[in-house]
């Protein structure tokens, strides 16, 4: 794995042959659509995301709730939370930190996760996402990454990575290459936390999850040391509830048992910001 840090220009070569292979890409309406060489449009699946703030005692009752009402941990969680590890990418001028600022309505952010507290060790694979904000609606879309490719794609061989047969035959991976290409992204942030997990599917799908001992750090601190970790909101917990179509009847409940409102949090902006707190970022 190479450790400059030298900045990078783009080559256009693997840049012309990514666009080859995934087809015509634009903006229409200020939604992003990919159309590959066979002319088929991906599919959209929008679902809803609100998140809250909550204390640990609050965590711990809300989800006694749940169980009572019938929510069940999910397998990853039953016994104890997981790990989540998460690398966040961006712009040289950190465009997704701004747009989201900003309160663009329609965002988009690419990360990296593993489900582990590193990115060492005994992997197989690392799931590569692009989740998108559409006013009020989220579409998150990914991809497991082999460990081998994920190195490449560390190591800048775009070269290589596009002419392996997991991305040619991925259209998420072609576009997620193509996007980082086109945009200038790089690593920047290491987002880690725990996560407890309940769902439920009375009517339809419905995840709610409890992510604590958030935690932040420099990508090049973590991909080269053993940086010592910043936390995020020390002692709070994020609720995080996911849906489509209807919010249950008994979530509304609990916005009204616990006086709960919705908070607009996004765990990258809060790492950028801790990060910066001695040196702010301009607004």
């Amino acid at each position: 794995m190479s450790t400059s840090e030298t900045h990078h220009t783009v080559s256009l070569k693997p840049f012309a042959r990514l666009r080859h292979h995934i087809g015509v890409f634009w903006f229409q309406n200020g939604k992003a659509a990919v159309h590959t060489e066979e002319g088929r449009s991906a599919q959209r699946h929008l679902r809803h995301e609100f998140k809250y703030v909550l204390s640990r005692a609050e965590a711990e009752e809300i989800q006694l709730y749940l169980e009572h009402v019938g929510l069940r941990r999910d397998s990853a969680s039953v016994s104890e939370p997981y790990h989540v590890t998460s690398v966040y990418f961006d712009t040289p001028t950190l465009e997704d930190y701004y747009d989201k600022l900003a309160g663009l309505k329609f965002r988009r952010k690419l990360r990296a996760r593993v489900y582990q507290s590193d990115f060492s060790g005994e992997i197989e694979a690392v799931w590569l996402e692009i989740k998108e904000k559409h006013d009020m609606s989220v579409h998150k879309k990914r991809s497991a990454l082999p460990v081998s490719l994920w190195r490449q794609f560390l190591d800048r061989d775009m070269v290589g990575l596009l002419k392996h047969e997991a991305v040619k035959t991925s259209a998420f991976l072609r576009e997620f290459f193509f996007l980082y290409l086109m945009k200038g992204y790089r690593p920047m942030t290491v987002v880690k936390y725990r996560r407890t997990a309940y769902v439920s599917s009375f009517v339809f799908p419905v995840r709610v999850t409890f992510d604590s001992d958030l935690q932040t750090c420099h990508w090049r601190d973590f991909a080269y040391n053993s940086p010592a970790m910043l936390p995020i909101r020390e002692g709070a917990v994020i609720m995080e509830i996911k849906f489509r179509d209807a919010m249950p009847w008994w979530f509304g409940e609990i916005l009204r048992r616990f006086k709960l409102s919705r908070q607009a949090f996004s765990k990258y902006v809060s790492a950028v910001d801790a990060l910066n707190r001695l040196d702010p970022l301009p607004r």
